[in-house]
């Protein structure tokens, strides 16, 4: 079993239209607000991140979301989404190659892959139960199930593999709504089988011959204010934790 545990701290700039009913206005990137699409309404929404560095070579990584959010009660939102990446990697380590110490594992290969895929598909549910607009706090539950193709990470691709994320979200606003305070728990199982590509490439968690099961927890808290009409500042903290091997199924040791 490894462990990663991981700090990022980010610093937000956003501008969109308050509507107190309507759909999170994405004032974070990784943090979910307890705000949902009114009841019969549909919303759209683009999401792009970079990520990168490594503790060796050069990394970049370009994450792109795109969403369809539907209304299905004022409290309960469904919503579609297909997830891309453009991936430019040289002779870096993949996320597997720290311990749980956060050293890197001696004798870890590198990798260089420069590639544009898609990553995964898949479908979120989230049903608030308390509104911090009319209950002084928000809180709601969420569910996404998801299809991988592509590891987000390498740009290896999978036998179709699956994973599936729960959330507590919870939301407290002040000021009359100008500052927004927002926290994120999620626990997500990833069940995931490299394709004949990975088996035929040295490299961290080659041996794939059957399921590999990967817990991860993470901690997310946003801060955002509203400075001026439709205008937003914030800083975010993402806490990622990893546990890796939890669960295998078939899995071949040579």
């Amino acid at each position: 079993m490894k462990k990663f545990k991981g700090l990022l701290f980010v610093v937000l700039f956003s501008a969109g239209t308050v509507l107190p009913a309507a759909a999170g206005e994405g004032l974070f990137s990784y943090t979910y607000t307890t705000d949902t699409t009114p009841a019969g309404h549909f919303e759209f929404e683009q999401m792009i991140r970079n990520r990168n560095g490594r503790a060796s070579g050069s990394y970049s990584a370009w994450d792109s979301s795109t969403e369809l959010e539907y209304g299905i009660t004022d409290n309960f939102q469904g919503a579609f989404y297909i997830n891309t990446e453009h991936l430019d990697a040289v002779n870096t380590l993949d996320d597997d190659a720290l311990g749980g110490d956060g050293d890197v594992v001696p004798g870890t290969p590198t990798f260089t892959n420069h590639a544009t895929f898609l990553q995964s598909l898949s479908f979120e549910l989230v049903y608030r139960l308390f509104s911090p607009y009319q209950d002084g706090i928000g809180v709601a539950l969420y569910l996404e199930p998801e299809i991988d193709f592509t590891d987000m990470h390498n740009g290896l691709p999978y036998a179709p593999s699956s994973e599936t994320e729960y959330k507590l979200l919870i939301q407290k606003n002040f000021l009359e709504d100008k500052l927004v305070l927002a926290y994120s728990a999620t626990a997500e199982f990833e069940f995931i089988r490299f394709g004949d590509i990975a088996r035929n490439q040295s490299g961290p968690d080659t041996d794939t011959q059957g399921w590999q099961g990967e817990l991860d927890f993470n901690n997310d808290f946003g801060i955002s204010y509203r400075f001026a009409p439709d205008f937003f500042a914030g800083v975010e903290l993402h806490n990622h934790n990893e546990y890796a091997d939890f669960w295998e199924i078939g899995r071949a040791h040579v």
